[in-house]
């Protein structure tokens, strides 16, 4: 992911097929701290059913929450 200093956001656009996908944010590149649905720490899986075509995930840390467009 990119951070954004003037929105102060982590972004990652992507090209993804078609399908189902589940995912969290992962701090550090560990488990140790993570954080899925709603910026729950040790939370649900986001889930996104996806198209196919560009994505982007924009994680924000002031609400630990992760959003897709």
């Amino acid at each position: 992911m990119k951070f954004n200093a003037r929105r102060k956001v982590w972004t990652l656009a992507a090209t993804l097929p078609a399908g189902f996908y589940t995912y969290k944010i992962a701090l550090n590149r560990s488990w140790d701290e993570n954080y899925g649905a709603f910026g729950a720490r040790d939370g649900a899986n986001h889930e996104l059913k996806h198209d196919g075509g560009k994505v982007t995930f924009t994680y924000d840390h002031a609400t630990r929450d992760i959003v897709t467009a």
